[in-house]
Parts: structure tokens; sequence; C-alpha cells
């Protein structure tokens, strides 16, 4: 067994140290456009008049929102994992308060506005914009981190009622969830008991799952279904930081191994519906994933070897990566916009024209509204989040 690289440090000078990973951002863009495609693929199918068979519906298994949120679940595992270890290695300690006041710069000024736009501007102005809304979330659970709960109801209870626009806040809510209690994991328990606390909360979400797996949405929206994706990314970065061959395997990841690693993502994208059929299959099927996308997320943070697979070397998507959080949570106001302005104009959203627009102008809307948040919004807090970073990634 490799030694151990978990210990005591001397304490860090006053400047963070600078962890940066590369090819995350590209990973974290893909993910957003697959969520984004996944809430106009319909009407793009229909506009196209694309059978679901053959590529058809391989295209159609790709713009899998679900999987797309699952990967930012592995991703959110793995880095909020590393640099917590990363600053227990380099401090000798492990700053709790900085940690929430982070979180907080971080997650809640564009949350807390999303909810404000969605839930007070929009309702006001619905006459106007000729907008229907399904009033049917429960704002209480915005507020207090819950709406995975909320949505979990609505679908339960009100089929068809869902509604993007309130509803869309549910994964960050179980992010949020995660963060209030992992960290506390790393502060109270002893260095021994890191290894055995990631994998109970694993084992406990595989047996939740197991005993839930009947109701798809408990096993899609609950967070303990959930913790299986954060418990698999916090793995893999125990394992880089504790064990010098783990770290070493995944920094000498060539063009070979992620070639390999991301042709059975598209495989298993592709297939999926085939491959996991049975009762076995459909409940391993999320561990699976969790798993393959641990692996590409790991290897293209630690990758050492140049290599033209990594996915940092996708310009646009390297670019565009830093305003997923923007692109995440807007994405479902600027759709709405799009279709209010085709209401006013009295633009039939029915044809071919206007779904295959709405489609277009709607990502872009979504681009350039994540932008100006980013941008002229939401730095603000990040600057003022980087004075209580020890450890950060850029």
């Amino acid at each position: 067994m490799a030694k151990s690289t978990i210990k005591n440090q001397p304490k860090a000078a006053a400047k963070p140290t600078k962890i940066y990973f590369k090819n995350l951002d590209s990973i974290r863009f893909f993910a957003a456009l697959m969520v984004f495609l996944e809430h106009v693929k319909n009407g793009i199918f229909w506009a196209f008049k694309i059978k679901l068979e053959g590529w058809g519906k391989c295209v159609w298994n790709i713009c899998d929102g679900g999987v797309g949120v699952s990967i930012f679940f592995v991703l959110s595992g793995f880095l909020i994992t590393y640099l917590i270890l990363s600053e227990r290695n380099i401090t000798g300690e492990f700053s709790l308060k900085k940690f929430y006041i982070r979180r907080i710069l971080r997650i809640w000024p564009l949350y807390f506005m999303v909810v404000l736009i969605v839930f007070l501007i929009f309702p006001a102005i619905e006459p106007m914009m000729k907008i229907h809304i399904n009033h049917v979330a429960n704002p209480a659970y915005q507020l207090t981190f819950l709406s995975n709960f909320d949505i979990m109801h609505i679908e339960q209870k009100c089929r068809d009622s869902e509604e993007l626009m309130q509803n869309i806040t549910w994964s960050v809510s179980i992010e949020e969830q995660f963060y209030a209690f992992w960290p506390l994991l790393f502060f109270f328990l002893p260095r021994r008991f890191f290894l055995p606390s990631i994998a109970t909360v694993a084992i406990g979400s595989l047996i939740f799952r197991y005993f839930h797996q009947d109701d798809f949405f408990v096993s899609y929206f609950h967070t303990f279904a959930i913790m299986i994706d954060l418990a698999t990314g916090a793995l893999f970065a125990y394992f880089i930081i504790a064990s010098a061959k783990v770290k070493a395997f995944f920094q000498n990841t060539g063009t070979i191994t992620i070639l390999v690693s991301l042709i059975l993502f598209f495989l298993s994208m592709m297939y999926h519906d085939q491959v996991f059929t049975s009762k076995f299959g459909k409940f391993i099927e999320r561990p699976y994933f969790a798993l393959l996308f641990g692996f590409i997320i790991a290897s293209q943070a630690m990758v050492n070897k140049p290599s033209k697979l990594e996915l940092g070397n996708v310009g646009f998507a390297k670019y565009l990566g830093k305003y997923t959080y923007g692109i995440y949570l807007l994405h479902p106001i600027a759709l709405e916009l799009v279709y209010s302005f085709y209401n006013i104009a009295n633009i039939p959203r029915n044809t071919t024209g206007p779904i295959i627009s709405s489609a277009i102008l709607g990502l872009a809307l979504t681009i350039g509204l994540a932008w100006v948040s980013y941008e002229f919004y939401e730095k603000r807090f990040l600057k003022l989040k980087k004075t209580f970073e020890l450890v950060k990634t850029e």
C-alpha cells in the first residue's frame, strides 16, 4: 500500500497556494450544454423530424441533462474534497469558517438573484410578457436550499406542472446541503477516519437507492440518492492525495487512456438504455456513470503529459467554462424571455423556424446573461472570496 501523504505540514504563508486544473472549465461547460440541450431537444427533434432510432437515438441520449447534472455533482465532490485535504496538508489545519464563507460568496449571490427574478419579478410582468407560469413551487423551499424536495413532491403529486424556471435550483440545493455537512467530516474526525467516512456515505447512498429504486423521482431528486455522485468524486480526490501511486497514474495519463475513457463515455451514453435495462442494471447505472465521470475528471485534472485530447484545448469551452454557473441557473430565464418575445410578436412557436430559432436565440441569450452576471455581479463577490482562500483553484 502506498504511503499516505495526508499529514501535518507547517502552516503556509499568507499568500494562497494555487492549484490549477486547466481542463475542468471545459468539462463544466459541456455539462451545462447538456442540461440546456435537454430542455430544447424535444422541439428540435420534432422540427427536424428526427426519429428516435439509430443515430437519432444516440444524439438524444447524449443530450441528457440528467447526465450533465451528474457530472456537476461528481466534479463538486472531487474539487471540494481535494481542496479541503490540500488545505489540511499545506497549512496543517482546515478552516471551517472560511470554507463556509467561500461557499456563500460563490453560490448565494446569483442563486438568490435568480429566486428574486423568478418569484417576484416574473409574476409581476407575466401579463405584459404574455407568458404563463405554473405557480406550484414553494418559495420557502428555495430560500432554505430544499428545492430538490419541492420538485420531488411536485413531480410525484402534480405531474406535468413542474416549472423549469422555478425548479432549476434543485441541484444547487443538493450541493448546498452537501457543503453544509461534508467539511464537518474533515474538521472533527481524525485523519484515519476520512476514507471510512467517505465510503460510508457512498455505501449509504447505494443502500438508499436500492430501497427506493422503484420510485424514479426519489432516486433522481433526493439528497441521499445523489450522494453517490458526490462521494465518488470525493473518493477520487482522496486517493489522489493519499496515494503517490494513484496520483502518479493520473498525472501520467496519456492520449490513449484519455481516448479510451472518452470513447467509453460516448458508448455508455448512446447505449445506456439498452445496457441498463434490468432492475439490477438500473440500480448500478448511476454508480457506474459516477465512476466513469470520476475517472475522466481525475485524468483531466491531474494529467501532466501534453495531449490533444485534453479538454482544456477546446478553446471556446474553456473560455465559457467560468460562466457555467450562470449558464445553468439563467438558461430557463433566457428561454422564457425568448418565448415571450415570440408571444408578443404573435409568432407561432409550434412551427419549424421558430422552434429552431428560439433554441439558438435561447443559447445566445443564456451565454450573454451569464457573461453579464459573472463580469458585473458575481465577480465582486469572487474578489472578496479570494481573501478567505488558503488554497484555491484558478
